[in-house]
């Protein structure tokens, strides 16, 4: 790591200085630069800071509303219907999942369509709100209506959206909850936006070219050429097709906006299905079940799902990390292109280093 590399918060106050500077309200801001922060620090970096010149284009777009927070739209109790009004989604979600587990405790059972929001960015954060109140939950999204990037189970060209799930449950601790986020895509369109800024290939080959070929070259998807394939064969085509039916048809009352995301999320308590101490103690040993079988040669230890994000953020907060140098530029060209780059630079001096490399890809981005 660098010497004079940048603290979390410091990244936190750069990316909140460029959406005040784009037009957004400082509260909302600093609320969204914490969650793009949080993807970072959790290993999520595709849904983390890289995120920001998107941000500040969907802005200037009026795309998204920078001063917009959400509103029920109406309430049974236990279904709630929530107005994202264009907020970001960061601030929509966040508010949507607070609301769901409070009423998921008050009544057992609580289901939330979401609609009309921001970019959602990771969602596993809602599952984990939902979870440190001893609540599961489900979540399916994003609500796009129009046909997205992804190739349909033995199809060669886009028809689907990436359409991620996620799924949560509480853990022995607050701090330790069992949570699933991904993509019903073989990988989020962000993953490969960012191999292809890398100038890398991907892990497997999951593109689709339109002859019928598989690739893992992400130029041929940025280029139109190809569409991403859903995980898992036939699986997890099934899935994504639940997913898109949930968030575009059902959460939106069949009334999907433009460049807009929404999500169907089911909360549920877990301490009135049974005891909490009981629940711990049979999640606990089927946790030594499971991250106790010997890994394949060569193989990293096994782990449940959120242990990696978890292991990611405790490594960041006490060793630091490392922002990709894709990422460093996209936060670089936001803050040009909102005009204090160079406010900035003067501010945090070990910023300028990232002037050395304009292109993406260009310098490091070193963050302690």
């Amino acid at each position: 790591m660098r010497a004079g590399a940048l603290k979390p918060d410091d990244l936190a106050d750069i990316l909140a200085a460029v959406l005040r500077a784009a037009g957004c309200a400082a509260d909302i801001a600093g609320e969204v630069a914490a969650a793009l922060v949080d993807a970072d620090l959790s290993g999520h970096g595709t849904h983390g800071s890289r995120q920001i010149d998107f941000y500040v284009e969907r802005l200037k777009r009026g795309e998204v509303d920078g001063h917009a927070r959400p509103t029920i739209a109406s309430d049974t109790g236990s279904l709630i219907r929530i107005a994202g009004n264009r907020a970001f989604g960061q601030i929509a979600g966040a508010f949507a999942a607070h609301l769901g587990a409070e009423r998921a405790r008050r009544d057992g059972l609580c289901l939330i369509c979401l609609a009309g929001s921001g970019h959602l960015g990771r969602n596993g954060r809602w599952a984990e709100i939902a979870a440190a109140e001893n609540v599961g939950s489900l979540h399916f999204g994003q609500g796009i209506a129009q046909s997205g990037p992804v190739a349909p189970h033995g199809g060669r060209e886009g028809r689907l959206n990436t359409n991620p799930i996620a799924l949560g449950l509480p853990g022995t601790t607050p701090h330790t909850p069992i949570v699933l986020d991904c993509a019903t895509s073989a990988v989020s369109g962000s993953t490969i936006k960012q191999a292809h800024d890398r100038g890398g290939l991907l892990d497997a080959p999951c593109l689709v070219r339109t002859d019928g070929t598989v690739t893992a070259d992400p130029a041929a998807f940025m280029t139109g050429d190809a569409a991403v394939m859903t995980f898992g064969g036939f699986k997890g085509f099934g899935l994504s097709v639940f997913s898109e039916i949930l968030s575009t048809i059902v959460a939106t009352a069949g009334d999907a906006k433009p460049a807009t995301n929404s999500l169907f999320s089911v909360y549920f308590s877990v301490e009135m299905l049974m005891d909490m101490g009981d629940y711990s103690e049979r999640l606990a040993a089927y946790r030594e079940r499971i991250v106790t079988c010997p890994p394949v040669p060569g193989g990293d230890a096994v782990m449940l799902p959120g242990d990696r994000s978890r292991k990611a953020r405790h490594q960041a907060m006490e060793a630091g990390f490392t922002l990709s140098a894709d990422s460093a530029q996209h936060v670089r060209r936001a803050a040009e292109r909102v005009g204090i780059w160079e406010d900035l630079a003067d501010h945090y001096p070990q910023l300028r280093y990232w002037r050395q490399d304009p292109d993406a890809g260009g310098g490091d981005g070193s963050i302690g």
